[in-house]
């Protein structure tokens, strides 16, 4: 297998690689990087498949800031074809599923499989009327804390606004 060139835009994800066999690519969620949130399994699954688990922006082997969701689904696109020869199976959990379904919507040439496990799909939403009103809210939340209630600032603290992604 030959690198291909990190495309212009793209962060060059840090990863872990285990195993060998079909390509299985696990995107993390917004908590945790890679190898905490999927190392229990790793063992288990490299018996059968390679697994690569990138981290994605600002997550363990990823520096840098998080950026949008479409970014992030760029960056998957351009780590399965430089690291899984352009196609690989994707299991995404909890946010990780958002860049993985965005990733889907951009280059589904590269999806073997997309399992998502917990995903938050207000993001997918786009126009619907109940999402939109789900993401105002967020929106509200966000700029209560950050107007001093002490409460939703403690609460966006733990968060970590990587996890939600850019909230706009």
């Amino acid at each position: 297998m030959t690198a291909q060139p990190t495309p212009r835009g793209v962060v060059d994800l840090g990863y872990i690689e285990v195993g060998r066999g079909p390509a299985l690519v696990a995107v993390h969620g917004g908590l945790l990087g890679g190898r905490l949130t999927f190392g229990p399994v790793l063992a288990d699954w490299a018996q059968h498949l390679r697994v690569l688990v990138p981290d994605r922006r600002g997550f363990e082997h990823t520096p840098g800031s998080t950026g949008t969701i479409a970014e992030q689904a760029r960056d998957l696109e351009a780590f399965i074809d430089r690291h899984a020869d352009g196609r690989a199976h994707v299991l995404g959990f909890s946010f990780g599923g958002v860049v993985a379904l965005t990733a889907l919507q951009l280059a589904r040439r590269a999806f073997a499989s997309l399992t998502v496990v917990e995903a938050p799909a207000v993001t997918l939403c786009g126009g619907d009327r109940e999402a939109m009103q789900v993401r105002v809210f967020l929106r509200q939340l966000h700029d209560a804390a950050a107007a001093g209630d002490a409460v939703l600032r403690d609460f966006f603290e733990l968060m970590d606004p990587r996890a939600l992604g850019r909230i706009d």
